[in-house]
């Protein structure tokens, strides 16, 4: 991630002009290899990465966990600092127990960080199987913490999975609705990036999404019961 240099202090005036006790923003991806750029596209279209603004953009306020966050330093003590144990989602679980505490999130596009993005679908598979993991570590801790889009990719492998077993019964022909339906979402999707950016390298998503997708799913259905509850 590359910091611009007034981030801190945006970020500063952001927590006395709202009361937040964590201000953050966009995670703003910028690939410069073509694998890159593609996975930066996916990284910020509603079909990779759900309604999180912190990927997307959007109108600020307050939200569940934003991106790089800076902390009123009694609301960080009061939850009880980051959990060292995580080796993913640290973030989104501290600031579910400062919003658990009557504490605030904002998110405010203003505060814009770089991200360099993987640039391998290998470096991508890896990475986003251990978000999966990660996501149900800390649901298991935190019930209450889940979120629609969070169930988005373990949904979709589930789909898929039981498309690919009616094949080979009487209703084969609903096998083909929930791949056709997600083909057809990769296929809009890709379009519009295609459009947007003018960058032949977005011919490649077809294949970023499902990664991101059928690896996060996986990572998330798979997780073992240890790795799940953090022992």
């Amino acid at each position: 991630s590359v910091l611009p240099p007034s981030y801190v202090a945006t970020a500063v005036d952001l927590l006395e002009a709202t009361g937040a006790d964590v201000v953050g923003g966009i995670m703003d991806a910028v690939g410069h290899e073509a694998t890159a750029r593609a996975i930066a596209a996916a990284m910020s279209n509603p079909l990779g990465v759900g309604d999180a603004r912190f990927h997307t953009g959007g109108p600020a306020g307050e939200v569940d966990t934003v991106y790089l966050g800076v902390f009123r330093r009694r609301a960080l003590e009061e939850a009880g600092l980051f959990d060292e144990t995580l080796e993913r989602n640290q973030d989104y679980e501290l600031n579910y127990r400062i919003r658990s505490l009557g504490g605030s999130v904002y998110f405010d596009p203003r505060l814009a960080v770089e991200y360099r993005p993987r640039s391998t679908l290998s470096g991508l598979w890896t990475q986003y199987f251990d978000y999966g993991r990660g996501k149900r570590r800390v649901l298991r801790m935190h019930p209450g913490s889940l979120r629609w889009r969070q169930l988005a990719a373990p949904v979709l492998v589930i789909g898929l999975t039981a498309s690919a077993l009616l094949a080979f019964t009487p209703a084969r022909r609903l096998s083909l609705v929930t791949p056709t339906l997600y083909a057809a979402a990769v296929i809009a999707a890709t379009g519009y990036e295609v459009v947007q950016r003018g960058d032949a390298a977005m011919i490649s998503l077809p294949t970023v999404f499902p990664t991101m997708h059928l690896a996060w799913g996986i990572g998330f259905l798979t997780a073992r019961p240890a790795e799940a509850s953090g022992r």
